[in-house]
């Protein structure tokens, strides 16, 4: 009987990643992703530089960049997102607040939300423009259809009833994913900072939550004078 012949088996050896493959996830290390990127400077990067940095970081495999995106995010950004969250679920509960601090969280997102335009874009003009455009519209829309139509004026407590809804959330969260979006593309590709679509897509985005947030403290002030207009009357 003889003996078997013995194959030989090739054990597969583990997939190395590629040189320039480590190479692109390094450049996007290189790049500190801040939560407000501010435009390039006059006299800043050259062309060329920008060109170079922008294809290595294209090219990069998603997962690895994604990754990369998330560690080079500074702990406070997430620390923004998580009071933000807790503010948003606060606002899902029925509660009694004054004049001014049912006023004031609304404004402050729209306030937040120009700011976030002026500073990405202030050398593309079509970015302001598109963020009144944006703006204009939601309100208009927020006002037509009574979105914060609940919001009641108490006269004896001398306070405004802000009824519960999961909506203030939704717009905390959307307003702050559309920032870090835009941080994290400016600090990729820079030159996006004077592109007029980029520009005027994400002003039209910022002001759109705007509108809605001024529209909310409009009603707010629309109730409250609707009232005492009611009580000076009788």
């Amino acid at each position: 009987m003889g003996t078997p012949e013995r194959r030989n088996v090739q054990t597969p050896k583990p997939r190395k990643q590629s040189p320039n493959t480590s190479r692109r996830i390094r450049a996007v290390s290189r790049h500190t992703l801040s939560f407000c990127r501010k435009p390039l400077e006059r006299g800043g990067s050259r062309p060329e530089d920008v060109r170079h940095r922008t294809h290595s970081l294209i090219d990069t495999e998603p997962a690895a960049m994604f990754t990369a995106i998330l560690l080079q995010t500074p702990h406070w950004v997430w620390g923004v997102l998580a009071a933000l969250a807790v503010v948003g679920f606060k606002q899902t509960l029925p509660r009694r607040r004054s004049l001014g601090s049912s006023t004031t969280l609304p404004l402050l997102m729209a306030f937040l939300s120009l700011y976030g335009v002026m500073s990405a874009f202030s050398r593309q003009p079509l970015a302001l423009a598109a963020w009144v455009a944006g703006g204009a519209v939601t309100l208009l829309l927020a006002q037509t259809l009574r979105v914060w139509g609940e919001i009641r004026w108490l006269p004896q407590e001398r306070s405004v009833l802000m009824p519960g809804s999961w909506l203030p959330l939704v717009l905390l969260l959307g307003l702050f994913s559309v920032k870090f979006a835009v941080g994290v593309a400016l600090s990729i590709t820079p030159s996006l900072a004077v592109d007029a679509d980029f520009a005027g897509f994400a002003g039209l985005v910022y002001g759109a939550f705007s509108g809605v947030f001024l529209a909310r403290a409009l009603a707010v002030w629309r109730v409250v004078r609707q009232s005492m207009q009611h009580d000076a009357a009788y």
